[in-house]
């Protein structure tokens, strides 16, 4: 009797383990399910505070943005009230006027300019008639460089010399010195006159002291020049002239350096020699003013 008894305590006692493990086990999950549940809810705080925090900071740079367009805005429309950009936006016809005045006022400069030196070569071209040169001359090279000598200027003399003062006799040509002094006095100063033998038109014009005439064996003809003037400026000052001119030798309408003979294009009108100035040569004649006389003082060419 005594032993069933033990046997049923021992019974007993195993079947409340089972019951110990049973609530071990729900202990342990509950464990892990109220973890999980802690944890879940503190990964939702932390993302919710992050949320918080960035919607924060968005609020708080649409802030700072909106305050400095307002001062922007507050800015431009001070600066702008007090006049500072009046000169950054002119008015579109106040361009447009002024363009058209500057437009104008060069307009009228060079149309004054124009008629200015008009009327300056309507008073003064004559002085360059009187100074005739041929491109075959002797003297040419001297007349360029500006190296008037007796010779020279007893030949401008003949250039301008009356046709009927000039006595041809068969084979010879006689001038009387007094009217070839008539014609010097046209461009020099009387003073200055030399006599003295010259070539003129390919020929030798042999001075006769003795009956003050000069002489040539050969039938004289005027000398004809093919070099064309064109004046491009006048300037006048006290009893000086200076007139600037461009020249070319003009031979079957084509344009050629009077220095070198090099072709410097087709010749139609006085601007053809304008337009092609820089192949052409350009020559200052210096004139003064005397008591008598307006006389040829120096020729300059570049």
């Amino acid at each position: 009797m005594a032993n069933k008894k033990a046997s049923s305590t021992e019974t007993e006692k195993f079947d409340f383990s089972n019951e110990i493990e049973e609530m071990k086990k729900e202990v342990l999950k509950y464990t892990e399910d109220k973890i999980d549940m802690e944890v879940e809810y503190a990964i939702k705080k932390a993302e919710k505070k992050l949320i918080n925090s960035k919607n924060f900071s968005i609020i708080k740079r649409d802030i700072i943005i909106i305050l400095l367009l307002i001062l922007t805005v507050f800015l431009t429309y001070s600066l702008y009230e007090n006049g500072y950009f009046d000169k950054y936006f002119e008015d579109e016809t106040d361009v447009v006027n002024k363009k058209s005045d500057n437009f104008s006022d060069t307009t009228s400069n060079e149309s004054e300019e124009k008629d200015s030196l008009s009327k300056l070569v309507e008073e003064y071209s004559y002085l360059l008639d009187n100074v005739t040169i041929s491109e075959t001359s002797n003297y040419i090279k001297d007349y360029y460089t500006g190296n008037i000598t007796p010779e020279l200027k007893l030949y401008l003399s003949m250039q301008n010399l009356d046709e009927e003062k000039i006595t041809v006799d068969e084979d010879t040509t006689i001038i009387n010195e007094e009217d070839l002094i008539e014609s010097y006095t046209k461009l020099f100063d009387t003073n200055d006159y030399e006599p003295t033998s010259f070539t003129y038109n390919g020929s030798d014009l042999k001075y006769l002291k003795s009956q003050k005439l000069y002489i040539s064996t050969s039938k004289l003809e005027k000398e004809k020049s093919n070099i064309k003037k064109v004046i491009y400026d006048i300037e006048i000052s006290d009893n000086e002239i200076e007139i600037y001119t461009v020249e070319a030798v003009i031979l079957d309408n084509k344009m050629y350096n009077v220095a070198t003979m090099k072709s410097a294009g087709k010749y139609a009108d006085d601007d053809s020699l304008l337009e092609s100035e820089s192949k052409l040569t350009k020559v200052k004649y210096s004139f003064t003013n005397t008591d008598s006389n307006t006389i040829l003082s120096g020729i300059e060419a570049e």
